[in-house]
């Protein structure tokens, strides 16, 4: 896939620093590979993993962006802390991602020490397959009833092309009666 004309915020937590500075690095680098330009990605720094949801959602209701990608890493200590804050970063992201309906790519390392955080030219891959993601949401717009949603999320000059469904096609609202 190709990110060209595709907007991305980038939300990355300060703590434990240099992880997610790695993670920010190969994942601006694995967009920017597949034709997400600079001026369409928007850092914004949070001071941990806890606060990622929060600023994930304040970002997602603005509306500019067309996928969100949250950077950290939560490593477990001799507390459940660790379990605590990786369960609900995780589960915020999904509802966020549910709720507001625009892609939020989970990029928040849990791991048990510092060791096994692996580096960004890992989270490439992972930032690649997110790409598809907005792309499937301008693919499946008409038949899943979503483009006047869709035709609002898209910014001006978007290449996206949203249509009304054929009479036929099945739209949200027809399957849920």
């Amino acid at each position: 896939f190709l990110g060209n004309d595709l907007r991305f915020a980038l939300v990355v937590s300060r703590f434990n620093e240099l992880i997610p500075s790695r993670l920010l690095e190969g994942a601006k680098d694995a967009l920017l590979r597949h034709g997400v330009r600079h001026q369409d990605l928007d850092v914004y720094w949070v001071p941990g993993a806890w606060e990622i949801p929060l600023a994930v959602k304040e970002i997602a209701l603005q509306g500019r962006h067309d996928a969100l990608v949250a950077l950290g890493a939560v490593i477990r200590g001799d507390t459940p802390h660790f379990d605590y804050v990786a369960s609900e970063v995780s589960k915020g992201l999904a509802h966020i991602a549910l709720d507001q309906r625009v892609p939020a790519a989970f990029g928040v390392l849990t791991t048990a020490n510092a060791a096994g955080s692996g580096s960004g030219p890992v989270l490439g891959s992972f930032i690649v397959a997110g790409l598809g993601i907005p792309a499937v949401f301008l693919a499946t717009a008409p038949v899943l009833g979503v483009a006047g949603w869709l035709a609002s999320r898209t910014r001006p000059g978007a290449r996206a092309v949203v249509s009304s469904p054929p009479p036929s096609a099945p739209t949200v609202a027809s399957a849920a009666r």
